[in-house]
């Protein structure tokens, strides 16, 4: 029996489409916290994340057989997760953080502007959401280019303009701040 804890996704992957339990119980462990941090950029509520990330997981074991992973896993998970944060969004578009939320507390008089004190996590949630995407899946999740073009269904010269974009209104924002 292998140590799943030192295989590759891909192999781990080769596994669970043999209905090796370990196996996703590998996966399971990699990806569920970076998984809630993604979902969570969007959704406001700790339980709706961890059930959207369940059911990320629970369609993985479901389709196990007939996984089709062309590029990489975590490419793979990653655009699960964000076809599921569509079908939630088209469901409940008022739970999620959006732009317009945020904008929304900034119009009050400026002074009230001024007090409010933007973090990185705040400068974040206020960006459109294909750049916030874009940002949160190369610099915290560590995917390429190549894998987050994947995961949006662009190229990779566009994730290069939104990455760009991102970080300067990112820039922009913490200099308000």
């Amino acid at each position: 029996m292998p140590d799943y804890f030192v295989l590759s996704d891909e192999e781990l992957s080769r596994h669970l489409q043999m209905s090796d339990v370990l196996a996703f119980k590998e996966l399971h462990t990699r990806y569920y916290k970076r998984l809630c941090f993604y979902i969570g950029t969007r959704v406001k509520s700790q339980t709706v994340i961890e059930d959207l990330v369940q059911d990320i997981f629970f369609k993985i074991w479901r389709k196990r057989k007939k996984l089709n992973i062309k590029t990489s896993f975590r490419s793979y998970i990653y655009q699960i997760a964000n076809h599921r944060l569509i079908d939630y969004y088209r469901k409940n578009k008022r739970q999620f953080v959006g732009l317009s939320e945020i904008e929304n507390i900034h119009q009050g008089t400026p002074h009230q502007s001024t007090e409010i004190q933007i973090d990185l996590s705040e400068a974040i949630k206020i960006l459109p959401e294909k750049l916030q995407t874009a940002f949160i899946l190369s610099r915290f999740d560590g995917l390429s280019y190549a894998e987050i073009a994947n995961v949006c269904g662009i190229g990779e010269k566009a994730v290069a303009k939104r990455l760009g974009k991102a970080l300067k209104l990112l820039r922009e924002n913490l200099l308000r701040a």
